[in-house]
């Protein structure tokens, strides 16, 4: 056990308060109104919420570490917002931190591996497709070279754009009726303020 906040409990924070503020929209459309009314004190209260769930602490005994952090995190959120803002006002939130799990066959013998997975988001976008939305926090690049993310002699696999496509697949496998033009991937790249589709 450690007083430093790792790299992927920073991510882990930043998602877990952004279901938070997003869950009071769910089944709503989101405007530009509704969005400007999630305010400092609203982003604060959701940072120290998913802080203490992540290390099962009542936020009584402040942690240095995580002060430090907070700024960032923060940040990152309103990041988030003003994206959603400039770019994708009329969505309607569906859910957030969304598991999906699935069985992939694969090889000649028909082998069988399980997959699961954590869905940032779920919403559904102006055209009414489903769409799935991941953050990234980290230095992910969400540029997409098919023969590089695929080829065992490469060191420059493109993880974002594979581990977003991956989620679309094992959900269009995990639920019957719904075909690739129904879903949409999206990436956020919260600490720089982009969105990739």
């Amino acid at each position: 056990l450690t007083d430093v906040l790792e790299n992927n409990d920073v991510g882990t924070i930043t998602h877990k308060a952004l279901e938070v503020l997003y869950s009071s929209f769910k089944g709503k459309k989101l405007t530009k109104e509704g969005l400007e009314s999630i305010n400092d004190d609203d982003i604060n209260s959701a940072i120290q919420d998913a802080y203490n769930e992540l290390l099962q602490t009542d936020g009584s005994q402040p942690n240095g570490y995580f002060e430090m952090y907070k700024n960032l995190i923060f940040q990152d959120i309103k990041n988030t917002i003003k994206l959603d803002i400039d770019n994708n006002l009329g969505f309607i939130y569906i859910c957030g931190e969304q598991i999906v799990s699935t069985t992939y066959t694969y090889g000649q013998n028909g082998e069988t591996i399980n997959l699961i997975g954590f869905i940032d988001r779920i919403d559904k976008d102006c055209q009414g497709r489903l769409r799935l939305v991941d953050y990234k926090t980290g230095k992910d690049k969400p540029s997409f070279n098919l023969a590089n993310s695929f080829n065992p002699d490469s060191s420059t696999i493109d993880r974002a754009p594979i581990q977003l496509l991956t989620y679309c697949v094992m959900y269009l496998k995990a639920h019957a009726g719904f075909s690739s033009e129904d879903i949409a991937p999206l990436l956020f790249k919260v600490r720089s303020g982009e969105q990739h589709w």
